[in-house]
């Protein structure tokens, strides 16, 4: 291929979230980006699922009329101040944030949310909304409790499942594994659908049981087959997720491509493709991409991909301006959502600033505290030489289910500094029976 390797950073990949960026990381949400389940709530942010793939509307477009339906709305709510008014407002934008890639539209559905609540009586207000919202920005913390304001509520069947859905993801995102099994198992009990298969796929191979994810994603394409095509999508991006977590960089590219067919204007899609073509080495094909993913998102994990692509090239001065572009819109990011922006920022941080990835990967930590959090405080808190710090994370980490294989690449490094030349091989051979490339930029990792 004759270029350097690229880093293959391993940020998080929350697949059930609603942060898409994978950018060119290849365990990078996040989550996303992570990838958000099609939803079948009225209420909730849904998927761009065209009728006709082949005759998808371009983005712009997509974006225009819904940006025509937020000023409706919000021009209605002059006359009609109340909550629900408001709730639609920042299901709108929160959307659009989806869409756009601006975080900002973020800020504005939260603002939304706010006003929603002011306008609400004690007891009621957009709570199952509002948990969507938070759980969507990575605050885990605070999903629960407006989960537990509805259960006197009278919900219908699909808010029913999204709440037992959410609470399953919660426990997940907060590192409680046998909790979270119970939940995903107890939510398949009730319904085989399409969500609850991928969640559970997702466990199962984030603690290290491929086969068990294989029959249970088989089972999410055989029930997507009987849904449209953005559930169809969604469980080529998962697939394909799944791969990259495995090391195996064309069967991911082709899920990915798969999935493109069916939407060919997702950006999402667009961007996994050349992440994985600088995998193996088609650097000008995902450069094309890349700049033209900048152009239309601005997105910061794009831009840095473009300046990884230069400085592989050893073209210093093309790369500069474009990693200041990046740094500046992640620091923006982190202003405007900094719980959002902590687990897809903290891979730039780290390779470029790592006492400033230290105070980031802290809050991924504290917003997200599962087995993705602890890999990149790991990483932050060796990169500056805080060695033991690293150990006590790692330790903490390998004691409970989470078995990938950027876990245990990170292990070997934290051992090998250590001085536990013993437990760092055995790290790096866990971490290669999982991914055969995780250690291919890491020639120190216990060898």
């Amino acid at each position: 291929m004759g270029s350097a390797p690229v880093v293959r950073a391993r940020s998080p990949i929350a697949l059930t979230l609603s942060l898409l960026v994978g950018a060119c990381h290849p365990r990078a949400p996040a989550p996303p980006r992570d990838a958000p389940a099609p939803s079948r709530d009225a209420a909730a942010p849904r998927a761009d699922r065209p009728a006709d793939a082949s005759a998808a509307r371009p983005p712009s477009a997509e974006l225009a009329d819904l940006d025509a339906r937020i000023r409706a709305r919000e021009a209605a709510i002059v006359r009609n101040d109340d909550w629900l008014s408001w709730e639609r407002v920042a299901v709108d934008y929160m959307t659009r944030a989806r869409m756009s890639s601006d975080y900002a539209d973020y800020a504005r559905a939260e603002q939304s949310l706010a006003r929603s609540f002011a306008h609400a009586s004690p007891g009621t207000g957009p709570f199952l909304t509002r948990a969507r919202f938070n759980y969507t920005v990575h605050r885990v913390g605070r999903v629960t409790a407006d989960l537990d304001a509805l259960q006197y509520a009278i919900l219908r069947f699909n808010e029913r499942e999204s709440v037992a859905h959410l609470r399953a993801e919660v426990a997940f995102y907060s590192g409680r594994y046998d909790e979270a099994e119970r939940r995903y198992a107890a939510n398949l009990a009730a319904e085989r659908g399409v969500t609850n298969l991928v969640a559970m796929a997702q466990f199962q191979w984030k603690t290290n049981a491929f086969d068990e994810a294989e029959r249970t994603l088989a089972e999410a394409d055989a029930a997507a087959a009987r849904e449209d095509d953005g559930m169809r999508a969604w469980v080529f991006l998962v697939r394909g997720m799944m791969e990259l977590d495995r090391g195996r960089w064309d069967a991911a590219l082709a899920a990915f491509r798969g999935g493109l067919r069916l939407q060919p204007t997702s950006w999402m899609f667009q961007e996994h493709v050349a992440e994985v073509l600088m995998f193996l080495g088609h650097d000008e094909e995902a450069r094309l991409m890349y700049v033209d993913l900048v152009e239309r998102t601005g997105d910061p994990e794009f831009v840095d991909c473009l300046a990884q692509i230069y400085e592989r090239r050893g073209d210093a001065a093309q790369a500069r301006p474009v990693v200041a572009r990046a740094r500046a819109a992640y620091e923006e990011r982190l202003r405007v959502m900094p719980e959002a922006t902590a687990g897809h920022a903290i891979e730039f941080f780290l390779r470029r600033d790592p006492a400033r990835a230290v105070p980031i990967a802290e809050l991924n930590r504290d917003a997200r505290p599962n087995g993705e959090a602890l890999v990149k405080l790991a990483e932050a808190y060796l990169n500056v030489g805080r060695v033991d710090d690293a150990r006590r994370v790692i330790d903490a980490l390998l004691a409970t289910r989470w078995r990938t294989a950027d876990a245990h690449a990170a292990a070997a490094r934290v051992y090998a500094r250590s001085g536990d030349g013993a437990r760092a091989a055995v790290e790096r051979r866990a971490a290669l029976a999982i991914d055969p490339h995780a250690l291919d930029d890491e020639p120190d990792a216990g060898r």
